[in-house]
């Protein structure tokens, strides 16, 4: 997370030099803060020792868990990564997906342990989750509400904290993406890598949460009432027809029923890393594939545009790694179908951050309560 000088800290918080002087020591004294040794230029052409967040204070374990994978990560108190482990899901039964995280946890513990005390396992999941419970979860209808958190924390030891996946990679954004300075609401596109994504909304560097802690359900936005079965129990939703997992169903289709000419034909998988990789070579399939998902999510974030006027718009997840290809094509419908003068102010931009936002995230809520 980088540090900073004592009298930046004056500047950047309004506070005096000596009062933050006295508080910086205090937080040197129980762990929290440390001297890293470097000297920057603080003003006049004096330099001024760096203070910054010391990273064997706390360490935590941040789980996501997604409808094809499982990504655990152990996150020093400075916000590094240390070790990643990525498990794909055979199956959706809610025992196997507990089993899976359990066993990861057990995995990345002593690794966690060797830079310091642990403070918990951060969980962010796709689906609906609760009071500590997965109560729904995409690609499994028959879902029976998970209380994971008790789960976890019984076979573990370790206390144990559960957010949306959209939640956590949100906070992640927040934190440790490029640092915006944006007046109005920011809106933030996270695409799993299957059958899901969500939004977060950043309004005064606060993620919303909604009066039920569900905010941004982008997935279910109403879309085709002539559309596919979603896993809520609706039909037509934004993500039966934009989702990864969507966009590959539809190329295996058009691959098995038409003769269309693809070099995605003779690919051992096709998935979206795939798609994407072709649609930027200009694969004709590939590339229809792309700009129809994208006319549907830029009418999605139209709606978002007229309701919010938001000052930026940021695209991450699996998405992202479409660049700008991605970014123009969403573009480019959202304008067609939003308020001309909402777009004045309005900016986009690519997620900087990688595929383990959410479990940095999720892991990254468990040192908040050291700042409180």
């Amino acid at each position: 997370m980088g540090g900073s000088t004592k009298p930046a800290l004056a500047k950047a918080t309004g506070l005096s030099v000596p009062a933050v002087h006295k508080m910086a020591a205090s937080l040197v004294d129980v762990g929290l803060l440390y001297e890293t040794g470097e000297e920057i230029s603080s003003g006049h052409g004096r330099k001024g020792r760096v203070i910054g967040l010391n990273p064997t204070f706390r360490t935590a374990i941040g789980i996501e868990i997604t409808d094809l994978s499982i990504t655990g990560i152990v996150l020093d108190f400075a916000g590094q990564v240390h070790q990643e482990q990525v498990i794909g899901l055979s199956s959706l039964r809610p025992d196997h997906v507990l089993a899976t995280v359990i066993r990861m946890i057990q995995d990345l513990q002593e690794a966690a342990r060797e830079l310091g005390p642990i403070a918990g396992v951060g969980i962010g999941t796709h689906g609906i989750a609760e009071k500590g419970r997965i109560t729904r979860f995409p690609g499994n209808p028959d879902w029976e509400p998970l209380a994971i958190t008790s789960l976890v924390q019984e076979a573990t030891g370790l206390p144990c904290r559960l957010d949306l996946r959209i939640y956590a990679a949100t906070v992640s954004e927040l934190r440790f993406g490029r640092r915006y300075g944006f007046p109005g609401p920011i809106f933030y596109f996270n695409s799993g890598p299957g059958n899901g994504f969500a939004t977060g909304i950043i309004i005064h560097d606060q993620v919303l949460r909604g009066a039920n802690g569900l905010q941004g359900q982008f997935h279910h936005l109403h879309m085709d009432p002539q559309g596919e079965r979603c896993y809520c129990g609706s039909f037509g939703c934004l993500g039966t027809l934009t989702s990864p997992q969507a966009i590959q169903q539809q190329a295996q289709e058009a691959l098995t029923q038409t003769g269309v000419d693809s070099a995605l034909r003779g690919l051992p998988t096709v998935d979206f890393s795939s798609i994407l990789a072709a649609a930027h070579k200009h694969d004709k399939l590939a590339r229809h594939l792309i700009e129809d998902a994208c006319t549907w999510l830029g009418i999605g974030f139209s709606h978002v545009i007229n309701l919010l006027n938001p000052s930026l718009i940021v695209i991450g997840g699996a998405y992202a790694e479409g660049g700008e290809m991605i970014l123009h094509a969403i573009q480019r419908s959202a304008y067609r179908y939003s308020e001309s003068h909402l777009l004045q102010n309005l900016q986009w931009s690519l997620s900087t951050l990688n595929h383990n936002a959410a479990a940095t995230g999720a892991a990254t809520l468990l040192f908040d309560r050291y700042f409180q």
